[in-house]
């Protein structure tokens, strides 16, 4: 098993983190910065209100959404300033985690992807100016939107959500249409259906551009077990699973592998289903749904793509992992 490369960064227990080029910023903690070199700067933004917990950012940093992830309060920021407010759909609010995400265009636009009047249908925004990208809905399918993940180029847009009664999926859709010829976010035919899989969806990334990496739960149960599935999405393609013998939860692609935060971090190789790394002694929580108000809150992780870094709260601060090419 390879060694890949790991610091711990001393200080305050962590709301939120993301990453701002090398450094990690805790935007529910009113913006303490987390140097690598170990410096800590506390936090002295008024964000206003306690309820504030998570964050997610565009890649350089610069815009971040702080929200409450079993609320609907979260405010949009640029460079640390409050740009304006954000809301969700109240209706389950409490039991699943706010979706929300940005990401940066190769035009320099930075779009927001959230549920601000309804809870299945996601609207684009051009993040500076508010400005919707996305037409009305006339009839929206009953799907609980969740974990929503930009691609790397911002062409595509994941919904890792849930349906009643309830159940995991996942619901992937064309960003690039909306931007060519303003309309509502075309729904990708995964498989031909919003159920990709037979089984449920406990969670999923973009390997790539065109490429979807899910981990489904083989009997939707809770098994100790999960199904690794690649899926091209040019192609409405599905690859051969792999099996992989114990909880994936929440994961994050890094190309061929992919991390796996139940319990605590694992690297995959997804083509093999190959243990490469682990950190048993990092808690990095129990979550393996978008539903989670029966558990502890989750952990809170920045992963940094291009730098193949990641980073999770614990207890005592901050734990950095490096992920050797």
């Amino acid at each position: 098993m390879r060694q890949d490369s790991r610091m711990n960064l001393p200080g305050l227990s962590p709301r939120s983190l993301v990453w701002d080029g090398d450094v990690l910023v805790d935007w529910a903690n009113g913006g303490t910065r987390y140097h690598l070199n170990g410096t800590i700067e506390p936090g002295g933004i008024p964000l206003g209100g306690g309820s504030l917990d998570a964050a997610v950012s565009t890649e350089d940093g610069r815009y971040a959404a702080v929200y409450e992830r079993l609320g609907t309060h979260g405010l949009l920021l640029r460079d640390g300033q409050v740009l304006r407010e954000l809301t969700r759909a109240d209706h389950h609010a409490e039991a699943y985690e706010y979706p929300v995400a940005l990401t940066c265009l190769a035009d320099g636009r930075v779009l927001l992807a959230h549920c601000p009047d309804e809870y299945n249908v996601i609207e684009l925004e051009e993040a500076v100016t508010g400005k919707r990208l996305t037409a009305p809905v006339e009839a929206a399918s009953d799907f609980f939107h969740s974990r929503l993940r930009f691609s790397p180029g911002g062409n595509r847009l994941l919904s890792a959500g849930w349906v009643w009664h309830p159940w995991d999926s996942l619901a992937v859709f064309d960003v690039a249409q909306v931007q060519d010829h303003p309309n509502n976010l075309t729904l990708l035919p995964l498989n031909d259906s919003v159920f990709a899989f037979p089984e449920e969806t406990r969670g999923a990334d973009f390997l790539d551009d065109d490429t979807v990496v899910a981990a489904v739960d083989p009997d939707s149960e809770g098994a100790a077990q999960s199904l690794l599935w690649t899926f091209s999405v040019p192609w409405n393609e599905l690859q051969p699973a792999v099996n992989i013998p114990i909880v994936l939860g929440t994961i994050w692609g890094f190309g061929t592998e992919v991390l796996a935060l139940h319990a605590y971090p694992r690297l995959y190789d997804v083509r093999t289903g190959q243990l490469l790394a682990q950190w048993p002694d990092l808690k990095s929580g129990q979550q393996e749904s978008s539903i989670i108000h029966h558990i502890e809150r989750p952990v809170p992780c920045a992963v940094d793509r291009p730098g193949r870094r990641v980073a999770l709260g614990t207890p005592t601060g901050v734990s950095v992992i490096w992920l050797n090419p």
